[in-house]
């Protein structure tokens, strides 16, 4: 180890072998306890330093108490679920806050965070995954205990995150089923009297996803121009309905509409003025110019979208799908019909990446028309038309 040599009282900083930095200092006696060491682990020696000077001045501010003993994990969890807000957006903040406060505090909470070890969090996600949690519920505990721990670890209360390193539980992969090209023409054709043609056409028809959907507002749509600006994501937290900005800076964005697109904006519009001619005094003015409304002008539902679509897919025979389906649907055929994976990736507001990773799929032909491009390439002939 090196490092500099101080005053009795004054703490120490020295350099460990792995190449971090430690700073120690002896705080307390307070509260009838002895005093004791406490320790923080930086990457440079000026964090190590700049910790050491904080912790000598709250010894002389009397701030001592709050350095002498870490907390539980409980009550750091406490203390960060109240500052997340600023952090993530609200439907992560309100995912975290439900895994914590319902998965891990009940186990771990009442170690102190500077205790908990690697096997704490593999013993908590193998009894979650035991007691029957989906794999992908307790891949998001792991997430957030994770998460948790790097704030603790940039705090210099942990020398380690053990969220981190602890075993990621295993998520089988889902691949979503994409309606053919045919199929979605049949839903398409076979919905168009129904009062959620509208959102369906328009996520077909532009791949937005379903909170961006229902976050529309009229003024968002340049019929003009035929544009469409994705400003916002309408989500429904806690009983409340809550506007946020989009999930990337990727996601918002302006769109050029399809025939299919302004067919369904026009729909819409006759579809809403109608509900609202009928609701009168009842209609809810206070939701201003949104486009996806129910008969009294509330915000729809997502999961009530969603129940709709797939009760009407298996009424005229077609495969279940999710409402996200949608979106991946869009995505390949796009990609199919040749268009750049940049501009896929534009279109769809997202990174190329994860356009070309989650959402892009092969169509049932595309694997005979892939082997008949090889073909023609390799024997000289021409390809089928």
């Amino acid at each position: 180890m090196a490092g500099r040599r101080r005053l009795n009282g004054m703490g120490s900083v020295t350099q460990l072998r792995d190449g971090r930095w430690q700073a120690r200092v002896t705080v307390g006696p307070e509260a009838g306890q002895p005093p004791h060491r406490v320790v923080s682990y930086a990457k440079t020696r000026r964090q190590a330093e700049d910790w050491l000077a904080e912790a000598l001045r709250a010894q002389v501010l009397g701030g001592g108490a709050a350095l002498g003993r870490a907390p539980t994990f409980a009550a750091y969890v406490e203390g960060w679920l109240a500052g997340i807000g600023v952090r993530v957006r609200p439907r992560t903040a309100d995912k975290y806050h439900q895994l914590l406060t319902a998965h891990a505090v009940p186990t771990l909470g009442h170690i102190s965070i500077t205790k908990l070890q690697v096997s704490h969090v593999n013993h908590l996600v193998a009894s979650k995954r035991a007691a029957g949690l989906a794999p992908a519920t307790v891949a998001g505990l792991r997430t957030a205990i994770r998460s948790v721990l790097a704030s603790a670890l940039k705090e210099g209360l942990v020398a380690r995150n053990v969220g981190a390193l602890a075993d990621a539980p295993h998520i089988p992969d889902r691949a979503p089923t994409i309606l053919s090209p045919a199929d979605t023409q049949r839903l398409l054709a076979t919905g168009e009297r129904d009062r959620d043609w509208p959102v369906w056409a328009l996520a077909l028809a532009t791949g937005m996803r379903q909170g961006e959907l229902l976050g529309l507002k009229w003024s968002d749509y340049e019929a003009d121009r035929r544009r469409l600006h994705v400003e916002r994501v309408l989500q429904r937290l806690g009983g409340e309905w809550l506007f946020s900005p989009p999930k990337t800076l990727r996601s918002r964005r302006v769109l050029s509409c399809s025939s299919l697109a302004v067919k369904a904006l026009e729909r819409q519009r006759r579809v809403q003025a109608e509900d609202r001619l009928r609701a009168g005094v009842a209609w809810e003015d206070r939701w201003g110019d949104l486009l996806f409304t129910g008969p009294t002008g509330k915000p729809r539902q997502s999961a009530a979208v969603t129940h709709h679509l797939v009760k009407h897919l298996q009424a005229v025979g077609l495969p279940r799908v999710r409402f996200h389906d949608l979106r991946h649907a869009a995505a390949s055929y796009l990609a199919d019909a040749g268009l750049s994976p940049r501009a896929v990736a534009d279109y769809l507001g997202d990174s190329i990446v994860t356009t070309m990773k989650v959402y892009t799929h092969s169509l049932p032909d595309s694997n005979r028309r892939a082997a008949d491009m090889l073909d023609a390439v390799l024997t000289g002939s021409a390809a089928p038309g």
